[in-house]
């Protein structure tokens, strides 16, 4: 799959990264008491260059077609910390399994990445590097330059050129993959954004009311000031400022309250971040311009008051 053109780096992999849920496995530091529970990844040793995972410490498996050679075990930076903290974790090795006596040598440790998802804390994982060889269906993973569904007759091909007998079946974008694991947390952000919109629509059609009904009562004070010398833009400027104010207070109540409920939050509750000062404006924008949409038509009836014709009734 490496040779065919376009393919710019190929690995293998038990489980697909970032969808694929795994079971935490126990294991133990060969030579100490050191126990815990950790992810397992069986992948090929061109994972970490396929997924631009960088290798921190050490380096990662060598390529080889011996299928009797031992495992080796790449570890992540949570995993070092939090079970080899102070120690070269090259010089380690890992027993994983409770039925197992055979040490697995640590030979490299690579950044952290979110491999159960976007939604999942990183957790401690060891990867075990080798041949895959007792996974006959492994995910292959394939990073191509240019348009790379076309590719996919190609890589059956190159497949049953080595294993007449396989088949290459479930071909997809990981991109699409990774979106797919959001579908409930998107669903549940267009919800969201719809009770939120109904709510701004139904708090703008009560600004409207409550204004309309405020010109409404103040029609003869209005024609009085406009029969003294007042401008339709005094009362056009004067019933938008009512309007202004209210709409000050409400967002400065807001700001508050929001500040202070995701500061509280961050520091509680793990994952939470506060609100950037970009959200904060932009909801500060679409705020004002539904304050003044809303109250823009209530104003300019204001404006329009004749004092002749309040005279005439």
């Amino acid at each position: 799959m490496a040779r065919v053109p376009g393919v710019t780096a190929v690995a293998a992999s038990a489980d697909m990264p970032g969808v694929d849920r795994v079971s935490a496995q126990e294991f133990r530091v060969a030579g100490s008491d050191q126990r815990g529970s950790a992810l397992l990844r069986a992948v090929s040793p061109a994972y970490f260059r396929t997924l631009r995972i960088a290798v921190e410490q050490g380096t990662t498996c060598a390529d080889s077609t011996d299928t009797l050679a031992p495992f080796q075990a790449i570890v992540n930076r949570t995993f070092a910390r939090r079970f080899l903290p102070g120690r070269d974790a090259t010089l380690q090795s890992v027993i994983v399994g409770s039925g197992n006596v055979q040490p697995i040598r640590v030979i490299g440790v690579v950044q952290d990445v979110r491999e159960q998802g976007y939604d999942v804390p990183i957790e401690p994982v060891i990867y075990t590097c080798g041949p895959m060889r007792f996974w006959a269906e492994p995910y292959y993973l394939v990073r191509a330059g240019g348009d790379a569904a076309a590719l996919t007759p190609s890589l059956r091909g190159a497949l049953a050129a080595v294993h007449p007998g396989g088949a290459l079946f479930g071909v997809a974008m990981a991109t699409d993959l990774l979106a797919d694991t959001l579908s409930t947390q998107r669903l549940q952000t267009w919800l969201v954004g719809l009770f939120a919109t109904i709510s701004l629509i139904l708090a703008s059609a009560g600004l409207y009311g409550v204004l309309s009904y405020g010109v409404a009562l103040k029609r003869s004070e209005i024609g009085l000031r406009m029969a003294i010398g007042a401008t339709r833009a005094d009362v056009w400027g004067g019933a938008i400022g009512v309007a202004i104010r209210w709409c000050a207070a409400g967002l400065a109540v807001g700001w508050l309250a929001t500040a202070m409920v995701s500061t509280i939050a961050s520091a509680t509750i793990g994952g939470v971040l506060t609100v950037a000062p970009g959200v904060f404006g932009l909801t500060a924008l679409v705020l004002t311009v539904s304050c003044l949409a809303a109250s823009a038509l209530p104003a300019r009836r204001a404006s329009l008051i004749s004092p002749a014709e309040l005279l005439r009734h």
